[in-house]
């Protein structure tokens, strides 16, 4: 089809709809759903911005990049994904790059890969196996390069008889993982990346922190209030929002913590009580920073997951240690029942029976599905169903980073893998 008014079919100003998902591939619709409510704040300029370049242009390479992760560069892709003219116009096939893939492919990691695109095209193929050899380590990786090659001239002929197609290859973090996902002149290529100087581009949209406004907006929705909630105004949200940076995760993150405290502490104490939490956070420096930029939300993340025993004034550590263990367990994604049988292990490690051994199984299995029902609710876990069948994955790399550092701190790495 023509794409020719693809810009004006897209485009939309504050007072037109929201994009509409609906028939949107099932990887778009994955990143949606994690959206409270599914219906994402639209970064109007970028997202047009994005399209105006696709109206026109073919066989072009779009980055959306920011100075950091957890600024909504998968959201955004997956807005402009999306629009009706952009589904007409393009067949849209989405990749999302392992955070530990490495800097660079393996012949094993790009097999499984182009594995997803077919089984999003609908088509099967045989790639060559690679034969295991006693050789020198330079002559292995010349071997799988070769393969590799073999693997993409053949995804190559698939593509070429095909109309044009938008390939978005979420999370890239080298130079090298391009020329391996470019396969034909109709391909245009739209990638999310922290990194703005990636050979091959294009063209950069660059994202930056939302105004106060916007992240106040953010932070009502994943709260489930109103847009017009009396809290909107208050110094305390603005104050919130800005200790979260403007950073659409730290905000999301946030307003979940706010949203399950308020069940008990009531709408007022809630944000009272967070905002104190916040202003009692010690100021990273710079070499702190230049350690780990997401200090900060790590900071968060702790506090939101780890509130005061009533008793002890300890810190709990249910949902830590849970999410710990999915976290340095288990792989990008799960089954629900394998889940919940991993975080019964875990508990069954920390507590010791003191009932009979029926009443016992009981408490474990409810504590290890409450466990597992908080961080869905905290919205640091996603589960979706796929051919009917509930998966479970951490919504964002960066919760995972947590977890495993957490896991890292306390030693608890081995004690998860002695569970397995």
């Amino acid at each position: 089809p023509s794409t020719s008014g693809l810009l004006d079919a897209c485009s939309w100003d504050e007072s037109k709809q929201e994009i509409e998902f609906t028939g949107a591939i099932p990887q778009v619709q994955r990143v949606i759903k994690r959206i409270r409510g599914g219906k994402p704040r639209p970064r109007f300029d970028c997202v047009n911005q994005i399209l105006d370049r696709l109206k026109d242009e073919t066989g072009i390479c779009i980055a959306i990049v920011s100075e950091k992760d957890g600024m909504g560069k998968t959201t955004l892709a997956a807005q402009v994904a999306s629009p009706h003219a952009i589904k007409r116009s393009y067949t849209v096939l989405w990749l999302s790059i392992d955070q530990d893939a490495g800097e660079e492919l393996t012949y094993e990691q790009y097999k499984r890969f182009l594995d997803l695109l077919c089984e999003q095209l609908s088509v099967q193929h045989s790639w060559p196996e690679l034969i295991s050899r006693f050789e020198d380590s330079g002559l292995k990786h010349m071997r799988e390069k070769a393969l590799m090659l073999e693997c993409k001239t053949i995804m190559s002929e698939t593509l070429s008889d095909r109309d044009k197609y938008l390939l978005v290859v979420d999370n890239v973090t080298d130079d090298s993982f391009l020329p391996w996902f470019q396969f034909c002149g109709h391909q245009t290529t739209l990638l999310t990346t922290i990194r703005d100087n990636l050979s091959g581009i294009d063209w950069f949209s660059r994202l930056e922190p939302m105004c106060e406004d916007e992240a106040v907006e953010l932070f009502l929705r994943e709260a489930k209030l109103p847009d017009c909630h009396a809290l909107k105004s208050t110094f305390e949200m603005q104050n919130i929002v800005r200790v979260c940076e403007c950073v659409p995760l730290y905000v999301r993150t946030v307003a979940r913590w706010y949203f399950m405290k308020q069940v008990t502490a009531g709408q007022t104490n809630a944000l009272l009580e967070i905002h104190d939490d916040l202003q009692n956070l010690i100021e990273p420096g710079p070499e702190d920073l230049e350690e780990e930029p997401h200090l900060r939300l790590f900071d968060i993340t702790s506090l939101m997951m780890g509130p005061l025993e009533v008793d002890t004034s300890e810190p709990a550590m249910p949902l830590i240690v849970c999410l710990c263990s999915l976290s340095t367990v288990l792989p990008e994604r799960e089954a629900l029942d394998v889940v919940i049988m991993l975080n019964e292990q875990v508990v069954k490690k920390e507590e010791h029976p003191t009932q009979s051994t029926d009443t016992w199984r009981l408490q474990v299995s409810k504590k290890a599905w409450l466990s597992i029902e908080g961080l869905l609710h905290l919205g640091v876990i996603s589960i979706y169903d796929e051919q009917k069948n509930p998966w479970v994955e951490i919504h964002h790399s960066l919760y995972r980073s947590f977890g495993v550092i957490m896991a890292q701190r306390l030693s608890w790495i081995s004690a998860f893998e002695d569970t397995i």
